[in-house]
């Protein structure tokens, strides 16, 4: 169930995120410019998540800072200093 198309898409829809399955990418994805255009960057220029060092500690960083943009607690430069401190840290250890 989780991996049909129908599930995929209304799981990202609920979480704003680009479907993963291509044939999932209809309906509010293919309504919005913005997002039409990053499920296309992500298609040409995606890497999965296990070709990524230590992705899911990358994925709570991210989380963690693109919260702290949307609730305007920090600046864009900032969020983008914040998950570099952060990553690079973890890719040191």
């Amino acid at each position: 169930m989780a991996f049909s198309k129908e599930a995929n898409n209304k799981w990202n829809e609920t979480m704003g995120l680009i479907p993963a399955r291509n044939d999932s990418q209809y309906g509010y994805v293919t309504e919005s410019p913005q997002l039409q255009r990053e499920a296309e960057l992500a298609s040409q220029y995606g890497v999965g998540f296990a070709g990524i060092v230590e992705s899911a500690q990358l994925s709570t960083i991210m989380q963690d800072a693109l919260g702290k943009l949307v609730t305007e607690e920090l600046t864009p430069e900032e969020v983008n200093a914040q998950i570099q401190e952060a990553y690079s840290a973890v890719l040191s250890k």
